[in-house]
């Protein structure tokens, strides 16, 4: 049920965040607000099962699917959706900045463009790539020296968890009489 929510949590994610990128903070956060209300409001008509309350005197039937802990996640995933599709709605066709409908241009990477975004980006790229190395570097350092000091803490725990494993498939095997 995760995997099937996956795509549109993503999706709404990577539109947020350029949204966002533009300037316009307003809207993917109360977008994102209205998917925690959407959100209640599906759990609410996919958990539980149809029900009548009785509220000032009025009685109020709310239906319900009674899908329990499966229309929690139906819930969720549904009200990501709906929020995914408001958001790319929202940077497709109606952002001034990057909208795609309605404004002529290309998607083709043009040379000035490439060459502001190496000048930009080589900086960052070198010294993500430095850390990177320093971090291995201190892991192969570090890591034999952690190894010999949890070695005599680590063995006795880990016996202990193979010991009580195997006694109790014995004891499921042949359970006492």
């Amino acid at each position: 049920m995760f995997c099937l929510g996956t795509p549109a949590a993503f999706l709404g994610f990577v539109a947020s965040s350029m949204l966002r990128s533009t300037g316009n903070v307003k809207l993917p956060s109360m977008i994102n607000i209205g998917t925690c209300f959407l959100d209640a409001i599906f759990n609410l008509l996919l958990i539980f099962p149809t029900a009548t309350y009785k509220i000032l005197g009025l009685s109020i039937t709310v239906p319900g699917a009674d899908l329990g802990v499966a229309g929690a996640a139906l819930g969720t995933i549904l009200a990501e959706l709906v929020s995914t599709c408001l958001l790319l709605w929202f940077l497709v066709v109606k952002s001034d900045k990057i909208a795609l409908v309605g404004h002529p241009g290309s998607f083709l990477p043009e040379i000035f463009c490439m060459r502001r975004v190496l000048r930009i980006g080589s900086p960052i790229a070198v010294e993500r790539m430095a850390m990177s190395g320093a971090q291995i570097v201190t892991t192969m350092i570090v890591a034999p020296w952690v190894l010999c000091l949890w070695q005599p803490i680590l063995l006795p725990s880990l016996l202990r968890v193979c010991v009580t494993c195997r006694v109790t498939e014995l004891l499921m095997q042949h359970p006492p009489s």
